[in-house]
Parts: C-alpha cells; structure tokens; sequence
C-alpha cells in the first residue's frame, strides 16, 4: 500500500495449498498465478436491502458472502449516540461467530453522532471476500475508549427484518484470469536470436568464403524456422556470384541439377539482387549457421551485403 499516495496495489497472486495434506503435494496442490480484474466503476449495494423507517438491532451477523468483491466502506444508520471519546470497532471473521479466525479489524474515533445520523465508514484496507464465503461480521462500540463498556453498535434495521440490520456497502466485483504462459500460449516466436553482417564482403575465390558463422544459444527440442537475406551481386557479368546457406554443415538450398548454392547472375556492374530462403529444421540443441560466398570464376569479384539471419521457434 502506497500511503503517501493512498494508493492499495493488488498485484497477481499465486499460493500453495496445505502442503502437510498428501491430495495437495503434486501439482494440483498448486494456485497458477492469475490476476483479479475488478468492475470499472464502484458499486452501492444495500447488502440486506433498504433500510426500515425506524426501529433498532445490533450490527452482527452471520451471513455468506454474496459474491466476489473487495469491499471499500460501509454506511449503517445509527440509532444510539455516538460520543467524539467513543471508539468503533469493525470486525470481520472466517466462521459463523467471533469465535472465527480474526480477518480485518479496524478503530474509528472522533465520531459524534446521534440516533438516525448515518456513519460513514471507508476502511484503511479494503476486505476482499469471495462468494459463498461463510463470514460473521459485527460492530462493537467501547464508551469512553477501549477500556470502557464494550457491546454491538446499535442501528437501523432493514426492510428484511427487525433484527437484520441494514448496511449499504461500497465495493467492486471482480473475476479472476489466469495469467498466459508459453504452455499455454504456443511457442510460437519464442528462442529468437538474430545476427548480422551488414557491411559489403567481396571475393574472387571460387571457394566458398565465410560471411557469417555463428553458433546459437541452447535450444529446447522442438521445430525452428531458420532464414537468411541478403543482396548479393559481381562485379562483371560472364560468371556468377554463388551464395551457400548451411545449418549444421547441410546446405538448405538445392537446385534442381544438384547444386546447394543459390546462383546470382548480374549481366550489369552493381546490379544487386535480393536473395532469401526459409528453413524449417527440428533442434534440441545448438545449431552452426553458415553462410558463404564464392565466385564461380577466379579473379572476378563476387559481393555480399546486408546479411540478416533469424531463427524462431514454431513448435
């Protein structure tokens, strides 16, 4: 909670349930983690309906709670009076009485009311309950301070009965969303790297020259998309540029007449053409990445520029 500010962050929630219980020390002993979206707007919910035009009863009660909501205040009718040295007490527990396990409690003084004035109440936390919870709530009023006479708030009943107090309470209703992760998403994009040589590289070997050589990270097992572009161009045009796109040593480009290199055929000086080949290849592991280039006549200069190699997981 950021006081300064008055701000109540509630971030995403994850939990365990009674480890000591053997039904709960496999997975299914396990909250995934999720988040609450609340409703955009606050809600005024007479709980027990409207208030009855007179009459008086205690606020306790042992009620469920009507659905999921994070309760921010509360509004009752007070048919006592109600001195500035007096002190509210609110509380709030898991069970059918005060016997329960004791889930928020809050003190308010400097109160001066009389019979029929409606307390205003907004608590310094707000009470997150989910519905079908059983709760027993009740306010209690210390005369003079705490150490003073201490019994149950008197005030206005509802039009549910005498003894049914009324309240109008101040909440957001909420519903959980589990949070998205790579199981349960896909793998679709994931593991991807990216490398580059962006500068122009010339040959005039007939051999294959390294343009870019790079090992990935560790794969898990699954299928890779693995691509490479590039422009590619020679400097006179009676021979060709050859370019050679190798993942583990195998070649992912072949001709038809056997060749595992794409062939670049400039007929003009600086004529560059854009090449690209898309692989799809099974890895569990690191892969080697090469990409070559020769010329296919010595002494006659083939040039590479603009090199880009992506790798993504599809499966």
């Amino acid at each position: 909670k950021d006081g300064a500010n008055s701000i109540e962050y509630f971030p995403t929630v994850r939990g365990a349930k009674d480890q000591s219980i053997p039904a709960n020390q496999d997975i299914t002993g396990l909250i995934e983690e999720f988040k609450r979206k609340y409703s955009d707007d606050l809600l005024f919910l007479e709980v027990n309906g409207p208030a009855a035009v007179s009459g008086s009863t205690t606020y306790e009660e042992s009620s469920l709670s009507v659905a999921d909501s994070r309760v921010f205040g509360q509004e009752v009718i007070v048919e006592e009076a109600i001195a500035s040295d007096d002190v509210l007490i609110f509380q709030v527990y898991r069970g059918t009485d005060d016997t329960g396990e004791l889930g928020y409690e809050q003190k308010l003084t400097a109160q001066s009311l009389v019979s029929g004035d409606t307390l205003v109440w907004w608590f310094l936390n707000s009470i997150e309950g989910e519905a079908g919870v059983q709760i027993f709530s009740q306010m209690l009023l210390a005369k003079g301070g705490l150490d003073g006479p201490t019994a149950p708030l008197l005030v206005r009943p509802s039009v549910a009965g005498p003894t049914v107090h009324y309240v109008l309470a101040k909440l957001r209703t909420f519903a959980d969303t589990l949070l998205a992760t790579v199981d349960d998403v896909g793998v679709f994009g994931s593991e991807f790297e990216e490398f580059s040589s962006l500068a122009q590289s010339s040959t005039t070997s007939s051999s294959f020259q390294s343009k870019i050589s790079v090992t990935t990270a560790l794969k898990p097992a699954g299928e890779y998309r693995i691509t490479f572009n590039a422009q590619a161009t020679n400097k006179d045009g009676d021979k060709a540029t050859e370019v050679e796109f190798k993942v583990d040593g195998t070649a992912q480009h072949n001709h038809s007449n056997g060749g595992d290199y794409i062939t670049v055929i400039s007929k003009e000086d600086d004529q560059w053409t854009s090449e690209f080949v898309v692989s799809y290849i099974t890895l569990g592991s690191p892969a080697t990445i090469d990409l070559d280039i020769n010329y296919r006549k010595d002494d006659k200069t083939a040039r590479i520029s603009d090199a880009r190699i992506e790798i993504w997981r599809v499966l």
